[in-house]
């Protein structure tokens, strides 16, 4: 629903009657319309989203000594998408392009009047059912972006040792004679963040 003022310059009187008058409004209120028509004015809309996706593994394992063993390995993981909509309507705009008053007899947009949007040109449409115009209501250019990106990091670790070599045997040896005196160490890390947004340099502009 958009707000068209009652004592808009660009109404004619048949508008004000069905809009305001019908309705019990005065000069000095707001008719709430919904604006139910497609805009093809603002050339075709576009929806450009992008998806990328990798994955970065090293490790390293080796031997220290006679008796014990390494292995090392890191993994990093991205995923991030990027979307740009283009000559879409900004409804922020359309609604303030629909609030015009007037100024020493020129219509003029009540967000230049008080500042809120200064870029906004003055309507030069016959009627607010045109002010839907991207070019003339000042709504474009209707663009919007948002980006996301998810990380991973992964850090795993572990250290193995044949103790049997320095005359260490384990209690359970003697039960399976096939086990050794093998002892470990490990240790592991995981870390992942997301984020995902609008970019509101584009969404403002």
């Amino acid at each position: 629903m958009f707000g068209i003022n009652c004592n808009n310059p660009l109404l004619s009187p048949g508008e004000v009657n069905t809009l305001c008058t019908q309705n019990g409004l005065g000069a000095a209120d707001t008719a709430q319309v919904g604006i139910g028509r497609r805009s093809v004015e603002g050339n075709l809309r576009e929806d450009d989203f992008r998806h990328r996706s990798y994955r970065v593994l090293l490790g390293v394992k080796g031997e220290i000594n006679d008796v014990w063993t390494y292995d090392v390995n890191g993994q990093y993981g991205n995923t991030d998408s990027h979307e740009r909509l283009t000559n879409d309507v900004s409804q922020q705009r359309l609604g303030r392009a629909l609030d015009v008053v007037g100024v020493n007899g020129t219509p003029t947009c009540q967000s230049v009047v008080d500042g809120t949007d200064p870029r906004l040109p003055s309507p030069t449409t016959s009627s607010p059912r045109a002010a839907s115009r991207p070019r003339r209501s000042g709504t474009s250019p209707p663009r919007g972006a948002q980006d996301g990106y998810a990380h991973q990091y992964v850090l795993d670790g572990k250290v193995l040792g044949d103790l049997s070599k320095y005359g260490i045997k384990s209690p359970a040896r003697g039960q399976w004679p096939e086990c050794g005196g093998g002892h470990g160490a490990a240790f592991t890390n995981h870390k992942q963040s997301a984020e995902r947004g609008p970019i509101l340099r584009a969404i403002c502009s």
